[in-house]
């Protein structure tokens, strides 16, 4: 029988996160190697601990107010902003750093989805945490780690680079585009749509693919600027794509 959603007064999502997972443990046992059973199950134990302390914190401190700037801010880091916003990079001239922050947030899609298909961990349950969010369907995905997150981070330390280093941008404007990127983070939490070792996870894989991109890209830039530059890119992109591991949820 496929899911269904229940609403509650606010319309907000309510199910058992686990109740999503058409697999049972056993069927993670057989066809999971050693390596990726352990780290799952460190994960969904950790998800499972925190659940109570999600729970709490919305209890304390959620409001109308919160629930519009957290939703909205949710919107900041998702594939259709994303989609309409980077082809005004490009439109405007703006050249290698139009073509590097795409090149980000590609790989800030693969690198996350990659290690959710592989923990395939669920989301924080509901109840008792309600997850508030416009895609239901979202919550079906694994949760670890944040994709949001990835996105934030990996996008705004990128940003941050040329700001600083590049056009020399006041430290101000950084700092109101950190202040927007932490709010895209924690409402991840307060929405109940990921547990903190999600968030963390997210931070980890988003700082360490800014910083090679941030390192590396002019090298990597000028290969696929290339004559052979489109060769490189089809290979690239078909050894990633068969290199994503196989989870047994759909």
């Amino acid at each position: 029988m496929p899911p269904h959603f229940q609403l509650d007064e606010d319309n907000d999502v309510i199910h058992d996160a686990e109740a999503f997972s058409l697999a049972t443990e056993s069927a993670y046992q057989a066809a999971y190697s050693p390596l990726r059973l352990y780290l799952r199950q460190l994960v969904v134990d950790k998800v499972k601990r925190e659940n109570p302390k999600l729970a709490a914190i919305q209890h304390r401190y959620r409001s109308p107010e919160l629930d519009r700037l957290f939703v909205f801010s949710g919107m900041l880091g998702n594939h259709s902003f994303f989609m309409i916003a980077l082809p005004f990079l490009h439109t405007f001239g703006m050249g290698a750093f139009a073509r590097g922050l795409t090149f980000v947030v590609l790989w800030s899609i693969y690198f996350s989805g990659f290690v959710k298909d592989y923990i395939s961990a669920p989301r924080p349950a509901s109840p008792p945490v309600v997850q508030i969010t416009r895609s239901p369907a979202h919550t079906l995905e694994y949760g670890f780690p944040s994709t949001h997150t990835t996105y934030a981070v990996a996008t705004i330390v990128y940003i941050s680079h040329f700001m600083l280093n590049v056009w020399h941008i006041s430290t101000v404007w950084v700092g109101l585009m950190w202040i927007c990127g932490v709010t895209i983070v924690v409402g991840r939490i307060y929405c109940g749509l990921h547990s903190f070792i999600d968030v963390v996870g997210g931070i980890v894989i988003g700082i360490i693919e800014a910083l090679c991109f941030v390192f590396f890209f002019d090298r990597l830039d000028a290969l696929m600027l290339s004559t052979a530059g489109p060769l490189y890119s089809i290979a690239i992109f078909y050894f990633a794509m068969s290199s994503i591991p196989r989870s047994l949820d759909p």
